[in-house]
């Protein structure tokens, strides 16, 4: 079973809508830095990439950031359930699934849904900015820490540091 989390609509939408709300989302959080494209593939729905444009590692290092060669660094979005439901299936990469979880607090926010984890069966309230916490991954990471940070705490940043794409720490 795959790790997802759900917005369970209380109508059917469109693909053409949530492609709209999907764009202003990643356009309002993440400031240009970020696309959306559609694919041809399908998760139960359609499916659209949420991508850093050119982000790519080099074929060589594309496993230590858990991405397949050439894959620029992104997540998708499904719309499933005949249009009731967006899901969202989580990445490995620490990156991602916080750059995902931006976006999943935006759309709850947007459809005034609460976002539902299959992993837990846990459903969040609509408003709490647990991703959105911080506009940048490592602030992200490190709001709850002691400054100043200690040895151990360096140790484990520099761990997601290490594979968190150019200029996003």
């Amino acid at each position: 079973m795959a790790n997802y989390g759900y917005i369970y609509l209380d109508r059917k939408i469109q693909p053409s809508e949530l492609r709209l709300a999907l764009r202003w989302a990643v356009a309002k959080w993440f400031r240009g830095r970020m696309q959306v494209e559609d694919t041809q593939l399908s998760d139960g729905g359609p499916l659209w990439w949420v991508f850093i444009p050119y982000s790519a590692p080099p074929e060589a290092d594309a496993l230590k950031f858990g991405l397949a060669p050439n894959q620029d660094f992104g997540f998708s979005v499904a719309l499933q359930g005949k249009g009731k439901t967006i899901a969202f299936r989580h990445p490995l990469n620490g990156f991602e699934h916080w750059a995902q979880g931006c976006i999943e607090e935006m759309l709850s926010e947007h459809f005034d849904r609460g976002i539902t984890y299959d992993a837990s069966g846990e459903t969040t309230k609509v408003g709490p900015k647990q991703y959105r916490a911080r506009r940048r991954y490592g602030t992200y990471l490190a709001r709850n820490f002691t400054k100043p940070l200690s040895d151990g705490d360096k140790t484990w940043l520099d761990r997601f540091k290490s594979t968190t794409p150019e200029g996003w720490w």
